[in-house]
């Protein structure tokens, strides 16, 4: 336990502390709230050169936006590039479920192996303890 000094010691100890907590604690409260100044703004910055405001055209049809061209063979163009794109997809799907058949056959075929080679494993094991009882036997 720390031990209290007394008389002037002790007075004097204790207005030194005081005093140092004052100086100390006054320190933290230095002028006014800090504000960072904004930074400064060009008024054109060098990669807007060349670039222009877009200008949406929201009223335009946003489906068949060919039509805006008014071609009859650009429209006979785009129905038949509708087909194709129907038969690709189709094709694709084929691709993919192909694909997965052919994992799920190399699986399969692997887990035979795997089972093929336990079962080996297994025949080796009791081929090697029925030669040890044998060895036992005969001796």
């Amino acid at each position: 336990m720390m031990r209290l000094a007394s008389g002037w010691r002790g007075a004097l100890a204790l207005q030194a502390a005081a005093l140092q907590a004052a100086v100390l604690s006054g320190g933290c409260a230095v002028g006014p709230d800090y504000a960072r100044p904004p930074p400064p703004a060009p008024a054109q910055f060098k990669e807007s050169l060349g670039w222009r405001t877009a200008q949406p055209k929201d009223q335009l049809p946003r489906g068949k936006w060919w039509e805006v061209y008014g071609d009859g063979n650009l429209n006979a163009l785009m129905e038949q590039i509708d087909i194709s794109n129907q038969n690709i997809k189709q094709a694709e799907a084929q691709y993919r479920a192909t694909v997965i058949t052919a994992f799920q056959n190399v699986a399969d075929a692997l887990r035979a192996l795997q089972t093929d080679a336990a079962a080996i494993k297994a025949a080796q094991r009791a081929e090697d303890t029925a030669k040890a009882s044998l060895d036992i036997v005969l001796k």
